[in-house]
């Protein structure tokens, strides 16, 4: 086992918008447990860095105040990328030995899983559509408002994502899904649909990001173990109207099957082939554009 160069680096988090009384830093310790990667120790510790900053600019700051991200080898795929986050404390990072820069520099799921950083651990919820639906949506969408991910290709995702969550026969609710695709992007539409109804009733003034700050702030990481009705109960409380149980109501215990051409059409987004378009006149056009713009 090595440490890498640059073992440990301290992240400041003071974005712009959040302007804190007192900046605050998190230490982020990185080991890695192999030598004779494609890329190099500071291409790795650089990659972690984008990805704890993409997160804390989302936050207002890191999750956490320290980490470690453990960088092994990922077995029997050494052009592949995997990750896990353990108890809140703790990031894996699989890397393949034969990853190259560019392949690096586009991962996106060192980022995902330091957004679970943020979300507490729902005891009572397998499979956790919740929480890694959450992942699924934060993660594109902060990417894409640090500049890391154009829009179009935001979009491009998000539909082929949430058109593959579409249930198929016989599959029912996610709470008892297992199926990787669906788990993912359909929890992402559940989020996607919520921070729209929030935008809606406040004038696009309040959004998602606002109620989940408000439960991290809340000791809601994943260093915390909470029961489903607990999180339901704090999150209506940081929206400030109730809105979660209906829309866990809708996926969770049955399948629910969604006019998605109707809801692009009123984001103003469609896809055709691999070419994304735009209809700047539709009826959530400002909401849509708000999603993927700085804070």
């Amino acid at each position: 086992m090595k440490r890498l160069l640059l073992c440990a680096f301290l992240l400041p988090l003071t974005p712009a918008w959040a302007v804190p009384p007192k900046a605050e830093e998190t230490k982020i310790d990185i080991i890695s447990r192999h030598q004779g990667y494609s890329v190099t120790d500071m291409e790795i510790n650089t990659a972690i860095r984008r990805a704890a900053t993409t997160t804390a600019d989302y936050y207002g700051k890191f999750p956490v105040p320290k980490l470690k991200v453990t960088v092994q080898p990922l077995e029997g795929n050494p052009s592949g990328i995997f990750g896990r986050m353990l108890d809140g404390t703790e990031v894996i990072f699989y890397l393949g030995k034969e990853v190259k820069s560019d392949k690096l520099k586009r991962d996106w799921i060192l980022t995902h899983e330091m957004f679970h950083l943020g979300f507490p651990s729902l005891e009572d919820q397998d499979p956790d559509w919740l929480g890694e639906g959450l992942a699924t949506y934060q993660e594109p969408m902060a990417r894409t408002r640090a500049g890391i991910v154009n829009v179009s290709d935001y979009w491009a995702e998000a539909i082929d994502g949430i058109s593959d969550a579409q249930p198929r026969p016989g599959e029912g609710g996610l709470n008892s899904e297992s199926r990787y695709r669906r788990i993912y992007w359909g929890g992402a539409y559940f989020w996607l649909l919520m921070d729209l109804e929030i935008r809606e009733k406040s004038a696009n003034k309040k959004s998602l990001d606002d109620a989940l700050i408000k439960i991290w702030k809340d000791d809601g990481t994943a260093r915390s173990a909470w029961k489903l009705k607990k999180f339901m109960t704090k999150f209506d409380a940081a929206v400030g109207f109730p809105i979660i149980q209906k829309y866990y109501d809708r996926f969770g215990p049955k399948a629910a099957k969604e006019d998605l051409p109707a809801f692009w059409k009123k984001l103003g987004v469609s896809k055709n082939g691999n070419v994304v378009s735009f209809d700047d006149s539709a009826p959530l056009t400002k909401i849509r554009k708000s999603l993927t713009s700085p804070r």
